[in-house]
């Protein structure tokens, strides 16, 4: 009865302990590690991490969870089929073929164990790899026999860049041991401020992606990629908006970089695990297949993959697995219909689901036994057609029509459009003559282009004779996979028009000022323009002067005009004579590119030469004495003698205050040109009001006018002139006079009647009407003088004969 009460004890002990689901706290992680996987597993299921790792839950006691982490190259099994084998510290054992001898395995052991308690966690380190994990155990279900966990991995940090700037264009490169990665560089290639967005690029050395671009933003503010040999995650992460900005017009960017040796969400959760020993797999079928074949594999979760017959040899035989879902993978593998004593060797899926053994090959079949979990399906494919390359080759050109002495660029596409890869990819193109190579290569290859993807030539060309040219046509040879060779279509010959360059100069002279003085200086300014396709070589610009011009202008040499270009060519001169003077017309002579001699001339230039005026005055007054009221002339001459014409001659008499200008006489007249050694000679009228000498002076005679450079010139007389002005006599002095004069005539009336008697008898003259007429054509004679006294002591007068005698 004690054993029996004892056994129901322990028995209801076992169920209470099974049924108990602990809901304790979390134990604090430290903050370096990263969770990439949480979730419940099942006692004997692993975790497969980054396909290198396996985490296996072996078992659970109680509240507590053992762990193993083993390496996972996911290739060999050796051993019986169904072997449970067992885990030693070289390597895995698949201990118990159907020889029963214990064969070393490729897993590489186990690397670590932990037991882990209920509320607790733990580490499980490759020490080798310097490859941390932590295993979080929150809850354990004994009765289940599973554990609900949260899986951490350590991250390294390679760079945090939150307090340093990169300028937009640069990069950053960081050296870096740390699993497959040597060094990482990280360059802005551009920073979009307006929408909170930067594109990268990032590089690693030493792996097999080496390169990439991504484009962060503000909705993905980080990224995480696969590098090196797959076996190291690289995250590149920023803040927004506060990771990118814009400094004196330089935008930059922080980031932060990081690496782990996973990607996050990288991790797998295996059915049966490893150490299970594949107890789970059932077969799902046998399958005879060709290469090329497939045989599709199904799951109950949906979970779908394709095992394929690569290729045949001899006594084995390539076939692939590639999972397609729920993720992507692909593994491949050389399989023998049996290894070593007995063994079977085994291609698995990545997820441990699906395995594949040989069970026999022929020379052009193979036959395949492929297991699963129960309720997978198997079912054979058809082959897939043989995928070979194509290669088309395009040649385009920048232009068709250049002119001698451009450049053409030719561009040389070789694309794969096959389904295969093409291999030993060869193109040579070749350059016609009348064109040289200038840069870039005329060849591509020996090279690999993979199926729809493109390789490029690019090379650039001189025109060097006109005319037309036709560049050939171009192909390529390549070979498939299985060195079968191929050569492509040949391009479409490409025609290119050369056109015939050369220099034209216009020439052109202008001469500054066009119109100036005797002895003034000219300037003349001969413009040379090349408005041809080509230079001009070894221009010597000439001038040459006109008569009556003093100077010396020197030639102007010019190395090279280019097209559409100009030079200036200028030289003085002085002018010595007046007159319209002619330039002759300058000459320019220049060479082509080929030494071709030209000469080219301008026009010829006039220019006007004038004198200068001098204009020399004089004036006098006419009469020199005159009475008060009297009228008087004053004559002004003017005289041209200088060697240039006076235009807009005006006289302005300004007369002095005794003397005023008779009714409607102006004291201002104009005379208008007076050419070199004209003359003109105004006059004005005056009235004396004033008694006495009066002076004119010459200044008040002023002659404005203006040379024919339109400056304004003024001259005044000579010297001055005095006028004499007197009174008039008055009335009672004219009457006084009168009297007189009366009285001297009658005195001289009186002493007539007591002439003396010589006197009396003379001869009587004639009568009038006796008197002799004088012919109109001849004069008479006249009578001789008497010399005698007159009566009254007067002297006798002396009258012409026959005229008759007073009465007494």
């Amino acid at each position: 009865m004690i054993r029996r009460g004892m056994t129901i004890l322990l028995l209801f002990i076992a169920i209470g302990s099974t049924l108990l689901v602990s809901t304790g706290g979390k134990a604090a992680v430290p903050d370096r590690y990263v969770k990439i996987w949480d979730g419940t597993l099942r006692q004997g299921e692993s975790l497969v991490v980054g396909n290198d790792y396996e985490i296996n839950l072996e078992s659970i006691q109680f509240r507590e969870a053992t762990f193993v982490l083993r390496t996972y190259y996911g290739g060999y099994y050796y051993g019986g089929y169904g072997g449970y084998g067992s885990y030693t510290g070289t390597g895995y054992g698949a201990g118990y073929g159907s020889a029963g001898t214990t064969y070393p395995g490729y897993y590489g052991g186990e690397l670590d164990r932990v037991m882990i308690r209920e509320d607790d966690d733990e580490s499980l380190e490759d020490r080798d790899e310097d490859i941390n994990f932590r295993i979080e155990v929150k809850s354990i279900n004994t009765f289940q026999q599973t554990a609900n966990i949260n899986l951490y991995i350590e991250r390294v940090t390679l760079r945090d860049l939150s307090d340093e700037k990169i300028p937009e264009g640069q990069s950053l490169r960081d050296e870096l041991d740390q699993g497959s990665i040597e060094e990482v560089t990280i360059k802005v290639v551009s920073v979009d401020l307006a929408n909170n967005r930067v594109t990268l690029r990032w590089e690693v050395t030493n792996s097999e992606e080496d390169s990439g671009t991504v484009e962060l933003s503000s909705a993905r503010p980080e990224t995480q990629i696969s590098v090196g040999d797959t076996r190291d995650a690289l995250r590149i992460a920023m803040d927004f908006p506060g990771g990118i900005g814009e400094d004196n017009g330089q935008k930059w960017a922080r980031v932060r970089v990081s690496i782990a040796p996973y990607l996050e969400g990288d991790v797998k959760k295996s059915f049966g695990g490893m150490g299970g020993g594949y107890g789970y797999l059932v077969t799902l079928g046998t399958f005879t297949l060709k290469q090329g074949e497939k045989v599709t594999v199904t799951g109950t979760m949906g979970e779908k993959y394709e095992v394929e017959l690569m290729s045949l040899a001899v006594g084995s035989a390539w076939v692939r697995i590639t999972q397609i879902s729920p993720f992507s993978s692909t593994k491949s593998m050389q399989l023998y219909p049996s290894y070593g004593f007995g063994g079977v060797q085994y291609l698995t899926s990545y997820d441990n689901k699906v395995r594949v053994s040989l069970q026999s090959v022929t020379t052009n079949q193979a036959t395949l036994m492929i297991e699963g979990p129960m309720g997978f399906k198997a079912e054979k494919g058809a082959a897939e057609p043989e995928k070979l390359p194509e290669i088309q080759v395009t040649k385009e050109v920048d232009k068709t029509q250049v002119k001698k002495g451009e450049q053409i660029r030719v561009t040389v596409t070789v694309r794969n459009i096959g389904d295969g890869t093409a291999k030993n990819v060869k193109v040579r193109d070749t350059v016609p003559s009348g064109l040289s190579l200038i840069s870039g290569s005329v060849s591509l290859g020996p090279t690999t282009i993979s199926s729809n993807q493109q390789k490029t030539i690019s090379y650039v060309l001189k025109a060097n004779q006109p005319g037309t040219i036709t560049l050939p046509s171009v192909q390529a040879d390549y070979e498939d996979e299985a060195g079968n060779k191929y050569t492509s279509d040949p391009t479409q010959p490409i025609t290119i028009e050369v056109k015939e360059t050369k220099p034209r100069l216009t020439v052109s002279m202008s001469v500054e000022p066009t119109k100036v003085k005797k002895g003034e200086t000219v300037r003349v300014t001969v413009n040379v323009q090349n408005s041809g396709d080509a230079p001009a070589k070894n221009l010597v610009i000439s001038g040459s002067l006109p008569v009556g011009a003093l100077g010396t202008p020197e030639d102007k040499t010019v190395p090279e005009l280019l097209p559409q270009a100009s030079t200036t060519h200028t030289y003085d001169f002085k002018v010595t004579k007046t007159g319209t003077i002619t330039i002759p017309p300058a000459k320019v002579t220049y060479y082509d590119e080929e030494g071709r001699l030209y000469e080219e001339s301008s026009s010829g230039a006039t220019v006007t030469v004038v004198g200068t005026p001098a204009l020399e005055v004089t004036h006098s007054v006419n009469p020199p004495e005159a009475k008060v009221g009297e009228e008087v002339e004053v004559s002004i001459t003017i005289t041209n003698t200088g060697d240039g014409t006076a235009d807009n001659v005006r006289v302005t008499f300004t007369p002095p205050m005794e003397l005023e200008p008779k009714e409607g006489q102006p004291t201002t007249v104009t005379l208008g040109r007076i050419t070199p050694g004209q003359k003109k000679m105004p006059k004005f009228y005056l009235i004396a009001n004033e008694s006495g000498e009066i002076t004119i002076p010459g200044d008040s005679i002023v002659i404005e006018y203006s040379d024919e450079m339109g400056e304004t010139r003024t001259a005044t007389s000579a010297a001055s002139q005095t006028l004499k002005v007197s009174k008039p006599i008055s009335p009672v002095a004219l009457a006084m006079v009168l009297v007189i004069v009366l009285l001297i005539v009658a005195v001289l009336i009186a002493g007539r009647g007591k002439r003396p008697k010589a006197a009396e008898e003379r001869p009587p003259a004639p009568p009038p009407e006796e008197a002799p007429r004088i012919p109109v054509t001849r004069r008479a004679p006249a009578p001789p003088l008497r010399t005698g006294p007159r009566p009254g002591g007067l002297p006798s007068r002396t009258r012409p004969r026959g005229l008759p005698q007073r009465k007494k």
